[in-house]
């Protein structure tokens, strides 16, 4: 038997009304929801940075899509010296680098609600990073000199520090290892990298020819990453051995988007630098360095020396 469901006037319409409050209860607290979460939706599309002095860079907010955000924002930095800002109608900032140091970039709502921050490192480049090779404690610091004294695959320093001190977020990699470090290096040196005498001292070693302890190390290879791949950067190179008069003479190859190399003598050597100049980092912002016994190396084992580097920016790509 089929059973018939009847409504009168009067149930008819409480139906319909219950069923109207239902539908307008659920639409404000799902409209209600979704505001919300738009509203604090805010993000960065720059969460770091890391200038050279006189660059630029714009930084701007991002909100979900579709959504202008209800809100008035500020931008403050907690080094305000070190840069200027200029924020256009869509907050986004625009910062010149104006002195090395760091600085914390925030954008911030009126109301306090929401807030990003995005952290700032500027840096002189044509101040010139300087690195030793040599025994001692691996990334130490010191009289402008950065210190890797690990010879093997996998050494590192992950951010090397200008000869001001301030870090500029390259790295250095060993990615084709030396025999062995020493520190018999010339101490005295007149050149125009102005070395310590613990810098001069201190070296790693190669033998391109023939095995020494067990080892040999036909080229020793290091890699640059993080460098800017618009810019050219000028290298200079220190190889020494004191009491030694044999031709202990290293290639150094420096090699990015161009390349180019210089050769050195190691032996007794106080006063010479090998140089490489103008050399473009390639896509990745990467450089790869070779040192290697040169043709005319006269020792027996193909010794080559590296006690000291300086590069620093030398132009824009144009």
């Amino acid at each position: 038997m089929k059973k018939f469901i009847t409504f009168n006037k009067y149930n008819y319409t409480g139906y319909l009304f219950a069923l109207m409050v239902i539908c307008f209860s659920s639409c404000g607290e799902e409209d209600e929801g979704v505001g919300e979460r738009l509203e604090q939706s805010m993000g960065l599309y720059t969460t770091s940075a890391s200038l050279n002095l006189g660059d630029e860079i714009t930084i701007a907010p991002k909100f979900a899509p579709g959504v202008t955000p209800k809100r008035t924002y500020e931008w403050t930095a907690d080094n305000p010296d070190i840069v200027s800002m200029v924020v256009d109608e869509n907050y986004a900032v625009t910062l010149t680098a104006l002195s090395e140091g760091t600085t914390n970039l925030t954008i911030t709502s009126a109301d306090g609600v929401l807030s990003r921050s995005c952290p700032v490192r500027i840096f002189d480049g044509k101040a010139g990073i300087n690195v030793s090779f040599g025994p001692g404690s691996n990334g130490s610091f010191s009289d402008g000199w950065n210190l890797l004294s690990s010879i093997l695959d996998g050494g590192m320093i992950s951010n090397l520090k200008t000869s001001t001190g301030y870090g500029t977020g390259i790295a250095i990699n060993v990615t084709g290892r030396f025999n062995q470090t020493g520190s018999t290096g010339e101490s005295e040196t007149d050149t125009e990298l102005e070395m310590p005498e613990h810098v001069s001292s201190g070296y790693f070693l190669g033998n391109s020819w023939t095995v020494f302890q067990g080892v040999i190390t036909e080229q020793s290879t290091l890699t640059l990453e993080g460098l800017d791949s618009d810019k050219r950067y000028n290298f200079y190179f220190f190889g020494s051995r004191a009491a030694y008069t044999d031709y202990r003479s290293a290639r150094y190859s420096v090699r990015g988007a161009n390349e180019g190399a210089d050769d050195l003598n190691g032996s007794g050597n106080s006063s010479e630098l090998a140089y490489v100049t103008g050399i473009q980092p390639n896509e990745n912002g990467e450089i790869f360095i070779t040192i290697q016994a040169s043709e005319e190396n006269s020792s027996k084992q193909g010794f080559y020396y590296l006690n000291a580097m300086r590069f620093a920016v030398a132009e824009e790509v144009k």
